[in-house]
């Protein structure tokens, strides 16, 4: 068996990909291959291209087996990889832009964080963030998107980049600015609703957002606005705790029906906490102001199972 078929073996075997989509785009792509020898490498693109428009972007449930789909699609066909990795930084640049043929959003810097983990592994390189930004600077589309004040793009770039504001040379407005952070949220917000099934657990959720975290490496840019977080971890925790402060247990609706709550990293994340469900709590505003300020790091005791607390004359146990 030759490398195509295998494959097209291994990638029918996606749940993502119905066997009459791969089988048609197949037999076409591979008439492309028999009459122009140069497209030769057209269906293992093609297939590339698919798996990451089929996941949306890293938040979607779909991501670690795509990753897993493209680290094995690069493994067993060596043109393609040699093609990715020839253009890598630049497409995934394309990916923070919303430009590209892949359809593949990077939403944030957790996100990037996610991607450059997935190329790397299946590149064999060592792509970091700042190689990306450099990319995306080197791009004509680039000075355009400052130039006529993109600012779709613009808010993109400072969620991915936001240690590197000072080269955007740009302002949003303060309304405009609102108005993209609730449209960020709702993207969140849209891919946990998308993979909501009848049979939707929370607590499965909650653990593969946990999976994706453990993957990333753990050091970070000392710069604490460039520390990733996982938005929609954050989102699924307010999801399971019933958006209720858990030191005063009060919940805060809003004007829509819907409620407001913030999420709070017990051990700080520049103080070595990790993103993860067990270091994450729900807090109103006024006990989330006071966790930052008003309680010493020592005064909380925390163990495999717990976290322990006093605050605001509330005494706060927390199953982990």
């Amino acid at each position: 068996m030759g490398v195509d078929e295998i494959l097209y073996s291994e990638l029918a075997k996606d749940k993502f990909h119905s066997f009459e989509e791969l089988n048609s785009q197949w037999n076409k792509l591979k008439f492309l291959e028999k009459h122009y020898r140069k497209e030769a490498i057209i269906p293992a693109l093609w297939l590339f291209e698919s798996i990451l428009h089929k996941c949306r972007t890293p938040y979607s449930a779909r991501f670690l087996e795509t990753k897993r789909a493209i680290i094995n699609l690069l493994n067993i066909h060596p043109p393609l990889k040699k093609l990715i990795k020839d253009d890598g930084q630049n497409m995934i640049g394309n990916m923070v832009l919303e430009r590209g043929k892949t359809k593949f959003e990077i939403l944030d810097r957790y996100c990037l964080d996610l991607v450059l983990d997935m190329f790397n592994k299946a590149l064999d390189e060592k792509y970091e963030a700042d190689d990306i930004f450099q990319a995306i600077l080197a791009k004509k589309s680039t000075d355009k998107i400052i130039e006529k004040k993109d600012f779709k793009r613009l808010h993109n770039l400072l969620k991915t980049f936001p240690d590197k504001i000072e080269f955007l040379r740009v302002k949003i407005p303060e309304k405009t600015l609102e108005e993209l952070e609730l449209h960020y949220h709702e993207n969140i917000s849209n891919d946990i609703k998308i993979d909501v099934d009848e049979n939707f657990d929370i607590m499965a959720q909650i653990s593969e957002e946990d999976k994706k975290t453990v993957s990333l490496p753990q050091k970070r840019n000392t710069n604490v606005n460039a520390y990733s977080r996982n938005q929609k971890l954050a989102e699924l925790i307010k999801q399971w705790r019933e958006y209720k402060c858990q030191v005063c247990g009060k919940k805060i609706p809003k004007i829509d029906g819907s409620f407001y709550i913030e999420t709070h990293h017990i051990i700080p994340l520049s103080k070595g906490g990790k993103d993860n469900s067990s270091n994450l709590v729900t807090l109103c505003p006024n006990h989330h102001v006071m966790m930052h300020f008003c309680l010493p790091m020592e005064k909380i005791s925390t163990t495999s199972s717990e976290i322990r607390f006093s605050i605001d004359g509330y005494d706060v146990r927390i199953e982990r």
